[in-house]
Protein backbone atom coordinates (compact mmCIF):
# COMPACT_ATOMS: atom_id res chain seq x y z
CA UNK A 1 0.00 0.00 0.00
CA UNK A 2 1.34 3.59 -0.62
CA UNK A 3 1.80 5.87 2.21
CA UNK A 4 -1.09 8.53 2.60
CA UNK A 5 -0.61 11.81 3.60
CA UNK A 6 -2.92 13.25 6.22
CA UNK A 7 -3.00 16.59 8.32
CA UNK A 8 -2.88 16.18 11.70
CA UNK A 9 -3.99 19.15 14.56
CA UNK A 10 -2.51 19.52 18.15
CA UNK A 11 -3.94 22.16 19.57
CA UNK A 12 -2.54 23.97 22.61
CA UNK A 13 0.44 22.62 23.08
CA UNK A 14 1.32 23.36 26.00
CA UNK A 15 4.56 25.84 26.26
CA UNK A 16 5.77 28.59 28.27
CA UNK A 17 8.02 29.88 25.67
CA UNK A 18 9.34 29.12 21.98
CA UNK A 19 12.13 26.74 23.19
CA UNK A 20 9.47 24.94 25.34
CA UNK A 21 7.23 24.69 22.32
CA UNK A 22 9.81 23.23 19.87
CA UNK A 23 11.02 20.73 22.62
CA UNK A 24 7.35 19.92 23.25
CA UNK A 25 6.81 19.55 19.28
CA UNK A 26 9.40 17.50 18.95
CA UNK A 27 8.91 15.12 21.78
CA UNK A 28 5.32 15.23 20.10
CA UNK A 29 6.84 14.04 16.82
CA UNK A 30 8.67 11.35 17.80
CA UNK A 31 5.67 10.13 20.65
CA UNK A 32 4.20 9.84 17.30
CA UNK A 33 6.43 8.41 15.15
CA UNK A 34 6.90 5.12 17.26
CA UNK A 35 3.59 4.72 18.04
CA UNK A 36 3.39 6.24 21.60
CA UNK A 37 -0.15 7.34 21.19
CA UNK A 38 -0.49 8.31 25.12
CA UNK A 39 1.88 9.97 25.06
CA UNK A 40 1.45 11.97 22.48
CA UNK A 41 -1.77 12.84 24.20
CA UNK A 42 -0.26 14.96 26.98
CA UNK A 43 0.93 16.97 24.58
CA UNK A 44 -2.42 18.01 23.19
CA UNK A 45 -4.76 20.70 25.03
CA UNK A 46 -7.09 19.08 27.47
CA UNK A 47 -10.06 20.33 25.15
CA UNK A 48 -8.95 18.27 22.00
CA UNK A 49 -7.62 15.47 23.62
CA UNK A 50 -11.01 13.42 23.08
CA UNK A 51 -11.33 14.11 19.50
CA UNK A 52 -7.72 13.38 18.96
CA UNK A 53 -8.20 10.07 21.27
CA UNK A 54 -11.09 8.87 19.00
CA UNK A 55 -9.41 10.31 15.51
CA UNK A 56 -5.94 8.26 16.49
CA UNK A 57 -7.13 4.77 18.13
CA UNK A 58 -5.61 2.75 15.52
CA UNK A 59 -2.56 4.41 15.29
CA UNK A 60 -0.17 1.61 16.05
CA UNK A 61 -2.07 -1.28 15.25
CA UNK A 62 -4.62 -0.38 12.08
CA UNK A 63 -2.09 2.73 10.93
CA UNK A 64 1.69 2.41 11.07
CA UNK A 65 3.28 6.12 10.91
CA UNK A 66 6.04 6.16 8.40
CA UNK A 67 6.76 10.00 8.85
CA UNK A 68 6.25 13.10 10.57
CA UNK A 69 6.90 16.90 9.58
CA UNK A 70 6.53 19.89 11.75
CA UNK A 71 4.25 21.89 9.09
CA UNK A 72 3.77 25.17 11.12
CA UNK A 73 4.51 26.23 14.45
CA UNK A 74 1.96 29.02 16.19
CA UNK A 75 2.48 30.61 19.50
CA UNK A 76 0.18 32.69 21.73
CA UNK A 77 1.26 34.18 25.10
CA UNK A 78 1.47 30.58 27.08
CA UNK A 79 0.32 27.81 24.16
CA UNK A 80 0.87 27.36 20.74
CA UNK A 81 -0.58 25.01 17.91
CA UNK A 82 1.63 22.73 15.56
CA UNK A 83 0.28 21.50 12.31
CA UNK A 84 1.89 18.06 11.90
CA UNK A 85 1.81 16.50 8.17
CA UNK A 86 1.64 12.36 8.42
CA UNK A 87 2.50 9.65 6.23
CA UNK A 88 1.08 6.54 7.01
CA UNK A 89 0.30 3.11 5.97
CA UNK A 90 -2.17 0.77 6.84
CA UNK A 91 -1.09 -1.30 10.18
CA UNK A 92 -1.30 -4.91 7.72
CA UNK A 93 1.29 -3.42 5.09
CA UNK A 94 4.29 -5.23 5.82
CA UNK A 95 6.36 -3.31 3.01
CA UNK A 96 9.10 -1.73 4.40
CA UNK A 97 9.50 1.96 3.27
CA UNK A 98 13.18 1.75 3.09
CA UNK A 99 12.67 -1.97 0.31
CA UNK A 100 10.09 0.43 -1.48
CA UNK A 101 12.81 3.11 -2.07
CA UNK A 102 15.39 0.74 -2.90
CA UNK A 103 12.72 -0.95 -5.23
CA UNK A 104 12.41 2.88 -6.73
CA UNK A 105 15.58 3.30 -7.47
CA UNK A 106 16.53 0.04 -8.79
CA UNK A 107 13.78 0.08 -11.27
CA UNK A 108 15.19 3.31 -11.74
CA UNK A 109 18.77 2.50 -12.21
CA UNK A 110 17.86 -0.62 -14.59
CA UNK A 111 14.95 0.57 -17.10
CA UNK A 112 14.94 4.62 -16.22
CA UNK A 113 11.70 6.26 -16.75
CA UNK A 114 12.57 8.41 -19.36
CA UNK A 115 13.21 5.10 -21.81
CA UNK A 116 10.08 3.24 -20.21
CA UNK A 117 7.54 5.59 -20.76
CA UNK A 118 8.69 6.07 -24.39
CA UNK A 119 9.39 2.31 -24.68
CA UNK A 120 6.55 -0.05 -26.63
CA UNK A 121 7.05 -2.50 -23.61
CA UNK A 122 5.44 -0.06 -21.33
CA UNK A 123 2.30 0.53 -23.75
CA UNK A 124 1.63 -2.80 -25.88
CA UNK A 125 3.27 -5.40 -23.34
CA UNK A 126 3.86 -7.69 -25.68
CA UNK A 127 6.85 -10.63 -25.74
CA UNK A 128 8.34 -9.18 -28.79
CA UNK A 129 8.51 -5.51 -26.71
CA UNK A 130 9.62 -6.83 -24.08
CA UNK A 131 12.73 -8.27 -26.32
CA UNK A 132 13.49 -5.34 -27.77
CA UNK A 133 13.80 -3.32 -24.70
CA UNK A 134 15.56 -5.75 -22.95
CA UNK A 135 17.80 -5.99 -25.94
CA UNK A 136 18.49 -2.34 -26.29
CA UNK A 137 19.48 -1.91 -22.48
CA UNK A 138 21.07 -4.95 -22.14
CA UNK A 139 19.31 -6.08 -19.90
CA UNK A 140 17.34 -9.26 -18.36
CA UNK A 141 13.97 -9.90 -20.48
CA UNK A 142 13.03 -10.78 -16.72
CA UNK A 143 13.42 -7.30 -15.51
CA UNK A 144 11.26 -5.97 -17.99
CA UNK A 145 8.43 -8.64 -17.83
CA UNK A 146 8.69 -8.40 -13.49
CA UNK A 147 8.00 -4.34 -14.19
CA UNK A 148 5.20 -5.12 -16.42
CA UNK A 149 3.54 -7.62 -14.24
CA UNK A 150 3.85 -5.64 -11.31
CA UNK A 151 2.60 -2.52 -12.72
CA UNK A 152 -0.21 -3.99 -14.27
CA UNK A 153 -0.79 -6.17 -11.10
CA UNK A 154 -1.48 -9.23 -13.58
CA UNK A 155 1.16 -11.80 -12.41
CA UNK A 156 0.03 -14.54 -15.07
CA UNK A 157 1.37 -12.77 -18.49
CA UNK A 158 4.94 -13.13 -19.87
CA UNK A 159 6.01 -15.56 -17.81
CA UNK A 160 8.11 -17.22 -20.28
CA UNK A 161 10.54 -14.32 -19.75
CA UNK A 162 11.05 -14.77 -16.10
CA UNK A 163 13.90 -17.47 -16.41
CA UNK A 164 11.47 -19.71 -14.17
CA UNK A 165 14.07 -22.41 -12.97
CA UNK A 166 17.00 -20.58 -13.95
CA UNK A 167 18.63 -20.15 -10.34
CA UNK A 168 18.09 -23.75 -9.38
CA UNK A 169 19.53 -24.87 -11.99
CA UNK A 170 22.76 -23.31 -10.87
CA UNK A 171 22.25 -25.27 -7.12
CA UNK A 172 21.79 -28.76 -7.94
CA UNK A 173 23.03 -29.90 -4.49
CA UNK A 174 19.96 -27.87 -2.87
CA UNK A 175 16.97 -30.02 -1.90
CA UNK A 176 13.67 -27.28 -3.06
CA UNK A 177 10.88 -27.61 -1.29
Amino acid sequence: MRPLVAAVLCFGCIATNRVTLDETAALFHDDLRWGRIPAAETSVDARAREAFQQHHRGWGTQVRVVDLDVDAVRTASSTGMLRVRVTWVGGNDSTDVREREADAMAAESLIPRSIWSRSDAARLRTAAAVESLANELRISTAIVAGRIRRETGNYKILTKHLGQGEVRRHFPDVVWD
